[in-house]
């Protein structure tokens, strides 16, 4: 994750969400050893900790939070550059809530960054893609089962390692 950062939104507003509060602490530990400007936020911080957390993001130009289901929902921040999905999900309004965070329109914002480590992409679609709602309200069942699960993914997937990473092998 720290590599794509580094390749991909160096020196940009993120905010990571993540599938735990261990795995969040990790990303943060992973982010501040690297000299990173870094802060983790999950449902354990007090209320003050939040508004503190979140006041520090809001004004810190090249703020990381790494966070834990927190802000998905009724957190509004324009200036996020970059989204990164630590995470999986079978849920595609998570998915798109989550990826939301970052599609908030400035005057000076006309694209944002989506480093997926979860194969969200790979199950739903980029995120842009149409949807047809009312397909997936009238028939949920048929939608959720042909969800692509996991292992088919995984079958389909083929990575092909970046040459300036290959050279540090």
């Amino acid at each position: 994750m720290l590599y794509a950062y580094e390749q991909k939104s160096k020196g940009k507003k993120t905010l990571i969400f993540n599938n735990g509060i261990n795995t969040s602490k990790l990303v943060h530990e992973t982010f501040h050893n690297a000299g990173y400007d870094v802060k983790h936020l999950d449902n354990t911080n007090s209320d003050n900790e939040r508004r503190e957390i979140i006041q520090w993001f809001k004004h810190t130009p090249n703020a990381i939070l790494t966070s834990v289901g927190i802000l998905t929902t009724g957190f509004d921040e324009p200036t996020v550059d970059t989204i990164i999905l630590n995470r999986a999900t079978k849920s595609l309004t998570l998915y798109h809530q989550m990826i939301g965070r970052g599609s908030r329109v400035l005057p000076n914002k006309k694209e944002f960054t989506v480093i997926d480590m979860g194969n969200n992409a790979a199950r739903f679609g980029l995120w842009n893609t149409p949807i047809d709602w009312y397909a997936i309200f009238k028939s949920p069942d048929f939608y959720l089962q042909n969800i692509v699960d996991d292992e088919e993914i995984e079958r389909q997937f083929r990575y092909l390692m970046p040459e300036e990473l290959k050279e540090k092998f």
